[in-house]
């Protein structure tokens, strides 16, 4: 089974509307996920996050029936400080779903539980699905105290069709970064091992010479032979490596390749389209949606691929309707246009303006406008990062943050204001992408603007987690 005939297994049925997983279990499997405010036919639903794991919805059950509702409510009543912090993680709540929905609060009465007033509780499992959300909700993190056991001892969610679990290490290596997760795979569910992502600036001067640089490779070959050893290490029974924009359009491909090789793994140079369909085949997993349009901004490249995931017969589909790759790229856009520092007000709208014009014909050419935006990759993930201020980096926040059109327009004013060092202190930021970010952030505005949608949702779930499935149908190194 993979992920989301899980998630239907667990609850017995397929979740209403568009959904995504927002926290699992030691196991690698879905606890908790977040459901959209608004389904079929645009009526508002307000619950958000729903508990799936079905041995702890036993446990929360276990309570309720044994009379905690009541004790709770009591609670509530004689604790002003516990109210308090409930009608906290209320506020909280009630913001997250307005944010879902676009900004604006479909049912703005109804708080967690569906609860109307802090001392109206109505529903255990609701409050602990907020806490696994990270709201900090105090009845749900009192109820997770007391289960007896809040996980189960065996994987029950692989049932009786578990397969054996695979170790698996795949290697993406772009214009920018180059990074590795290694995950292990059991019937279609990931669990991520371990991530790691360095800096190589593979393209720097590429888009003036045709050429990738010896140093540039040298770098990459470095990182590689690193990733490689540590993935065998832990025991990876098939690492695979992928090159993307920069290598593909090289003159000196061969050579780049032949270079890896020799740190370990040959690596695949993949075409636009493939590489578009592995990201969105990544993005899909934990997500169930129609029209979806993924914006993978690159290096050198930018990916947009529209298409929907769902439920047939069990099993995940997934139908892209359009993929186009489209050579525009944070490090492209910065050789070619920002050359000053800070870049001058006519050297953003050059920039501006060249990106406007190349995605017009992307956005012509799509057949109607995307319900929902998924951005991926080091752009995202650092606005997303530069806008909750996170220092350290933390994946969890990250994954299924949404970011809003005002916030992304506000960040990109303050980084193209900035000289690179200034750049390099902002909170959020890693130091090496400060030299590429405002490119990446024009591009990713614009195709906000294009796809006529108010805000983004930011996924950890890329073209890494694509590779790691496609290896069930392809070949590894």
């Amino acid at each position: 089974m993979d992920e989301a005939a899980i998630v239907a297994w667990q609850l017995g049925r397929t979740p209403r509307g568009p959904w995504r997983v927002v926290a699992r279990c030691t196991h690698g499997y879905p606890i908790c996920i977040l459901t959209s405010p608004m389904i079929e036919g645009g009526e508002p639903f307000p619950t958000l996050y729903y508990l799936t794991c079905p041995h702890l919805v036993a446990e929360v059950s276990s309570l309720e029936s044994s009379g905690q509702l009541e004790v709770w409510r009591k609670r509530l009543v004689d604790d002003f400080a516990l109210a308090a912090r409930l009608r906290d993680a209320d506020e909280e709540y009630r913001k997250r779903r307005a944010a879902e929905a676009g900004g604006v609060d479909p049912t703005p009465g109804v708080g967690i539980a569906g609860q109307r007033g802090v001392l109206g509780t109505k529903c255990l499992h609701a409050h602990v699905a907020a806490t696994l959300a990270g709201i900090g909700d105090p009845v749900g993190e009192g109820v997770l105290q007391a289960v007896a056991s809040p996980e189960c001892v065996r994987a029950e969610c692989a049932g009786e069709s578990v397969q054996p679990t695979e170790r698996r290490a795949v290697i993406d290596i772009g214009t920018v970064t180059t990074r590795m997760l290694v995950a292990d795979v059991t019937d279609g569910a990931i669990h991520e091992v371990v991530r790691r992502q360095t800096i190589t600036h593979l393209g720097a001067g590429w888009a003036h010479t045709g050429r990738l640089s010896a140093e540039g490779i040298g770098r990459v070959a470095s990182a590689v032979r690193e990733f490689v050893t540590e993935a065998e290490a832990l025991g990876a029974q098939r690492i695979a490596a992928a090159a993307t924009a920069a290598a593909r359009d090289a003159e000196n491909r061969d050579e780049f390749c032949e270079a890896i090789a020799s740190a370990g793994v040959r690596p695949e140079i993949i075409s636009g389209d493939r590489e578009g369909y592995l990201t969105f085949l990544g993005v899909s997993y934990g997500i169930s949606n129609d029209r979806v349009l993924v914006v993978d901004v690159g290096g050198g490249s930018t990916e947009f691929v529209l298409g929907s995931s769902g439920l047939t017969a069990g099993e995940r589909v997934v139908e892209i309707e359009f993929v186009r790759s489209v050579d525009i790229g944070s490090r492209r856009a910065t050789e070619l246009f920002l050359r000053s520092d800070p870049p001058t007000e006519g050297e953003i709208d050059e920039a501006a303006s060249w990106i406007t014009d190349e995605l017009w014909d992307v956005f012509s050419a799509m057949r109607g406008r995307p319900l929902e935006m998924v951005a991926v990759a080091g752009t995202a993930t650092s606005l997303a990062a530069i806008d909750l201020r996170l220092d350290p980096y933390d994946s969890d926040r990250i994954h299924g943050y949404r970011l809003s059109g005002r916030s992304l327009l506000d960040i990109l004013e303050r980084l193209a204001a900035m000289t690179l060092e200034e750049r390099r202190h902002v909170v959020g930021l890693e130091p090496e992408r400060a030299g590429v970010i405002v490119g990446g952030a024009l591009i990713l505005q614009a195709a906000m603007a294009y796809a006529g949608l108010s805000s983004t949702l930011v996924s950890e779930h890329d073209i890494l987690y694509g590779m790691v499935l496609d290896l069930d149908g392809g070949g590894a190194s």
